[in-house]
């Protein structure tokens, strides 16, 4: 299947399109309510609901038992009542897996297009893997892999699993190739999990299993970029965060530890592992054994995770967006201007962090993504002061953290909230260690003095061509002559960072 998301007609700025929009995935595992709400640039989340319906359990000969179509139908009563104020052509209601290969799938998608007020469609396994390569395409900015642009996209169903193979065109991303694997979390627990205190003995099985089906996927993959997506990989993402097996993404030693503890006897039937939530323990072991089964057979050394999900790429596909390669710009402007922030003080700020990072050597790995995300980060850095102007900082990683904009990967939206967070007062943990990013301590350290050189908030008195230099574990600020005597604020500021980062190891000088 080839669909170059280039190709298709951009959000028009159509205020027809403004205001909620509902799309609802009616897994095999759960049932997904995402509201949303489309200003014309950001897609901004109002609601996500989630209920464990697990329409393949107890399905016998190609049909839902009658227990899971009330069980599924009673969640939908409940999504039904936020759902009333949703204009009924701009709810979208999708049914995967559980109803692709159900038979009596009419006894439950009648019962449901009445309780919803509209028609439930079912995806074929196709269409679900392009909608969700569109969800991650917008929620990761469109950007591509520095490997020439190759991604792969995971999604780890309860019946199914979805892969996506897609290259960089022209700027835009093309799919080159989607494939929909019949196993998911839940069909693997009830073929091999049944018996939680067994996952010893049966997990080997398990990952035999999905392996077998994998067979002549490798010919076709190319080494790439690998992001996942579901609840599968977040679990397991956490747990081996939890556990100190890994962290910001999952390794396949990392899964190797987890299959450790299955093998050793550490795995409780009833609670799981540190760091897995309670709803997800009788299907973890199937979400592992499917990932590790994938990875190794592509010799995939990593995965990213991904918030991204099938409803908003249901959503972006009826709004005819395709993947935007400024989703990021977007959702950092509409944030910014939600919270008031002052934006000609935060283009002086923005101006003035990317003079400094520039100035600094290759070897510090600033690259172009570093210094994009410094601009957004100077962008919100004063977002804090909606809520109070002491400890400000604080208050903007809080609501950059919770708000989420979309565009951005995991790894660069927790680096956003480090420079959010560390503009100011005392320096964050993530850039003083030894083992610390040089591109993100620089990128803390530039947005800092940002900060304290544009104290007093005009152009006019920006520093003509500031620099920095590092030498010998030593960073030095460059300042034109005099400056520092006609900003006597500043300086004193500047004194006092100085002594933060000499206090921290890595020295800085002014001169």
């Amino acid at each position: 299947m080839t669909h170059p998301h280039g190709q298709r007609r951009p959000i028009a700025e159509d205020p027809r399109l403004y205001g909620e929009w509902a799309a609802l995935d009616l897994g095999s595992n759960n049932f997904e309510m995402l509201v949303a709400a489309w200003d014309g640039a950001e897609l901004r989340v109002l609601e996500r609901r989630k209920e464990k319906v697990q329409l393949l359990r107890g399905f016998r000969d190609g049909r839902l038992d009658d227990a899971v179509v009330e069980r599924g139908l009673a969640a939908l009563s409940r999504f039904a009542q936020r759902l009333r104020g949703v204009p009924p052509e701009r709810m979208l209601a999708r049914g995967t897996h559980a109803l692709r290969v159900a038979e009596n799938r009419q006894w439950f998608l009648a019962p449901a297009g009445d309780i919803l007020g509209v028609p439930v469609t079912v995806l074929s396994g196709d269409e679900e893997a392009r909608l969700i390569e569109l969800a991650v395409a917008w929620y990761r900015g469109g950007r591509m892999a520095a490997d020439g642009g190759r991604q792969l996209v995971v999604d780890i169903g309860g019946g199914s699993t979805e892969l996506v193979w897609s290259d960089a065109v022209t700027g835009n991303r093309e799919t080159r190739r989607a494939t929909s694997l019949a196993i998911g979390c839940v069909s693997l627990t009830d073929e091999f999990f049944a018996q939680p205190e067994l996952v010893a003995a049966t997990y080997p099985l398990a990952r035999a299993r999905v392996e077998a089906a994998l067979a002549g996927l490798a010919a076709v993959h190319q080494a790439c970029s690998v992001v996942g997506t579901s609840g599968s990989v977040e679990s397991l993402l956490r747990v081996t965060e939890a556990n100190g097996f890994g962290r910001g993404s999952i390794s396949l030693a990392a899964i190797a530890e987890v299959e450790t503890a299955f093998a050793e006897g550490h795995w409780l039937a009833d609670l799981g592992l540190p760091g897995l939530a309670p709803e997800r323990v009788d299907i973890f072991p199937a979400g592992v054994a499917i990932l590790s089964a994938l990875m190794r057979a592509l010799r995939i050394d990593n995965v990213e995770f991904c918030e991204a999900t099938l409803p908003h790429g249901i959503i972006l596909d009826a709004l005819q967006c395709g993947a935007r390669l400024d989703a990021d710009d977007a959702a950092v402007t509409a944030l910014a201007a939600r919270f008031g922030v002052d934006r000609e003080q935060s283009s002086r700020v923005a101006r003035t962090a990317d003079a400094l990072v520039a100035s600094l050597p290759s070897e510090h790995g600033v690259d172009s993504g570093t210094r994009r995300l410094l601009q957004h980060a100077a962008a919100l850095h004063e977002i804090g002061l909606a809520v109070s102007a002491s400890g400000h900082q604080r208050h903007g990683a809080y609501i950059v953290q919770n708000a989420r904009p979309g565009g951005f990967s995991e790894l660069a939206l927790q680096q956003l909230i480090v420079l959010v967070r560390g503009h100011r007062r005392g320096l964050p943990l993530q850039v003083t260690g030894k083992l610390a990013s040089p591109a993100l301590r620089a990128a803390v350290l530039a947005l800092r003095l940002a900060v304290i050189l544009e104290r007093t908030r005009l152009d006019t008195h920006s520093p003509a061509q500031p620099s920095l230099r590092m030498a010998s574990g030593q960073f030095t600020l460059v300042l034109p002559p005099g400056w520092l005597a006609a900003h006597p604020l500043s300086a004193s500021e500047l004194a006092v960072e100085c002594a933060q980062w000499r206090t921290a190891g890595w020295p800085l000088t002014v001169l």
